[in-house]
């Protein structure tokens, strides 16, 4: 990258985090082809390699320091028939994070050998390695973390205890299944009291397992939620639930990557290599001569800089003409001395430069895509990862490439476009559009075999289907199947804080980060909000989704599934499957939850096997904590007589 692209990166960065410190709210983004790869050319399917990149990088995160964020891809080494692990870290100097790259190193290596070890399925039930094995493999590399996830140590001491939020919602939740639910959490609080006694790495395993089983029971989220917010804060609850469901992954991710090594030679063939990049592409060569210009960075973007268009802008963000500058100059210089290359881009940098015949598909970090990660990714457009939290790391910066790459000017333009788009539209609403900083690190579920997916019965119109609900890794998406019709639902951490847009001008600018397209119809990629007590009601057709209908934290999107299509059906002769879906008031959710608990389909914790009979109702219900909707898929479409 030359000096003016850095330089013109730098300013961008500094004037679209002067403008939105969170440019958009959290994100899913959606599987698509990547640059012709073909399927053929690889062994593991996308969705493995989705997976198992997910939980790798999220194994990976064993240190609470938040400047030493991994991520990890997966390359099909052809010659070697094997799997090669990439793995990197946020660096900012050549020689950064080496005792971390060290301590991954290792403790993966481990972990490696013994799922080498793992027999092959077809040669009998006994193998050489156990799930508990792989478990406590992963527990002695990521026992750090985990201490601090319980809130054992002292820089976590600050906040309370896991034990003692346990210990307070065992006394105060008042939901039907609360049996399951204090007997559960006794247990994870004796075992936790058990390991702070002995600290021994056999009873942090306990820990682990007691945690699991605590999070698998049925409306695990409902009791937690059942608890008034007068004598448990929202954000307490929140955090006992998030804190739940991260201490099971270790346990989940056991699970998968035993079962995966059983059925599959080449999850027995894992390699890591860390991922390195020279020290020139470190290179912070500070300009003797930088002079940031906030004028100049407008100009750029295709905005009049003149000083009245700098004070409207600063007059909507409610700064001074001098502050804004000032913030604006030392965020660009900064950004030469403090600057750090995220794992994600040191991955992509490492790919492009070694030019893989079958590249990695999907790279994934130990938290969200930060926003920059996720626009290069998107500007590379070889690369998949599955979510962003939307917020601009302004001490972000691309590599120094070994050779001339046009990625620089591609992404200085995308950025000059997303400032001038978020300046139109705090012009058109007369304020700046504001979106709550995220939560960084998510659950996200992934799709899984046949074999252990869950079951749910209930009629569709062509007699009783079989719903096959997929066994989530955590309640952020959990994944419903029929015959006829898959429904989806995660639990989203986006929250929209958005005015409305009034289209006067600017028609012509690209699409902005802050508001939804205007769409005579919702595509299958949009978000629908629903409002509380209003029916929607729709119609998809084979290999078709809805758009995504939001009641949050649920979001929830119905495909037509086409294995129950005729193979002689085509175009609009494919058959239809009708539905409705209504978010519920607070008031109709309880009720449901006292007199219908059977119908629920709690997207919190479905982990063991649910039976649903609808009879003539064709009702269920999905929830997410707070949240509830009411699925209605009748056997007579909807609106016919």
């Amino acid at each position: 990258m030359d000096q003016a692209q850095a330089i013109s990166c730098a300013e961008n960065i500094a004037l679209l985090h002067l403008l939105h410190a969170v440019p958009t709210r959290p994100s899913k983004n959606p599987n698509k082809d990547l640059s012709g790869r073909k399927p053929s050319n690889y062994s593991l399917s996308f969705e493995t390699e989705r997976k198992l990149s997910y939980l790798l990088a999220s194994i990976s995160s064993v240190t609470e320091k938040i400047d030493h964020i991994p991520a990890v891809c997966i390359r099909e080494d052809a010659r070697t028939k094997s799997l090669h692990v990439l793995l990197a870290v946020n660096q900012a100097k050549f020689d950064d994070c080496k005792s971390l790259m060290e301590k991954l190193k290792a403790g993966f290596s481990k972990l490696f050998l013994m799922l080498s070890k793992v027999e092959n399925a077809t040669k009998g039930p006994a193998t050489v390695t156990s799930q508990s094995d792989i478990l406590g493999a992963i527990i002695e590399m990521c026992s750090g973390r985990i201490i601090c996830r319980l809130r054992l140590t002292k820089k976590s001491s600050l906040k309370p205890p896991l034990s003692k939020r346990l210990q307070s919602a065992i006394g105060l939740v008042s939901h039907e299944s609360a049996n399951q639910f204090v007997e559960a959490a006794k247990l994870l609080d004796k075992q936790i009291s058990s390991y702070t006694k002995h600290r021994t790495l056999e009873e942090l395993q306990l820990v682990i397992e007691a945690a699991y089983q605590l999070g698998k029971k049925p409306h695990f989220s409902d009791c937690v939620d059942s608890i008034m917010e007068i004598e448990m804060e929202r954000s307490a609850k929140t955090a006992l639930l998030d804190t739940i469901q991260k201490l099971s992954r270790y346990k989940q991710t056991a699970r998968f990557l035993h079962s995966a090594a059983k059925k599959d030679r080449l999850l027995r063939t894992m390699k890591l290599v860390p991922v390195r990049l020279p020290d020139m592409a470190f290179r912070n060569d500070s300009p003797l001569t930088l002079n940031p210009s906030l004028l100049s960075a407008l100009r750029r973007g295709g905005w009049p800089s003149k000083e009245k268009n700098i004070r409207r802008v600063c007059d909507l963000l409610k700064v001074t003409q001098e502050h804004a500058k000032k913030c604006f100059v030392d965020q660009t210089i900064k950004s030469f001395s403090q600057s750090k290359v995220h794992a994600e881009i040191q991955l992509i940098y490492h790919c492009e430069v070694e030019g893989f015949q079958n590249p990695p598909r999907v790279i994934c970090s130990s938290k969200d895509a930060c926003y920059l990660c996720n626009l290069f990714i998107g500007v590379v457009g070889k690369f998949h990862t599955p979510r962003s939290h939307g917020r601009l790391h302004p001490a972000w910066k691309l590599p120094v490439f070994p050779q001339p790459s046009d990625l620089p000017l591609r992404l200085n333009t995308l950025l000059e476009e997303k400032i001038q788009s978020s300046i139109c539209t705090m012009l058109q609403r007369r304020a700046k559009t504001i979106y709550p900083f995220p939560n960084e690190s998510t659950i996200l579920t992934l799709p899984v075999s046949t074999s252990t997916l869950a079951s749910l019965i209930c009629h569709s119109e062509h007699g009783e289907g079989i719903i096959a609900a997929q066994l989530p890794l955590a309640s952020d998406i959990a994944r419903l199947e029929t015959g006829d019709s898959i429904l989806q639902s995660a639990a989203s951490h986006s929250t929209e804080i958005i005015g409305t847009i009034q289209q006067d001008y600017c028609n012509s600018l690209s699409e902005s980060d802050d508001h939804e397209p205007c769409e005579p119809a919702p595509s299958q990629d949009q978000l629908v909000s629903l409002t509380k007590g209003v029916k929607t009601s729709a119609e998809v057709i084979a290999s078709r989704s809805s758009p995504i209908y939001e009641a949050w934290p649920l979001q929830v999107q119905v495909e037509k599934n086409d294995t129950a299509t005729k193979p002689s059906c085509k175009g609009e002769n494919l058959p239809s499957i009708h539905f409705s879906i209504e978010w519920l008031s607070e008031e109709e959710a309880r009720q449901i939850r006292r007199e219908n608990p059977r119908l629920i389909i709690d997207a919190g914790s479905m982990e063991s096997e649910v039976t649903i009979k609808l009879g003539d109702s064709d009702n269920f219900f999905i929830a997410a904590r707070d949240a509830m909707v009411r699925m209605c898929m009748p056997k007579v479409p909807l609106g016919a007589p």
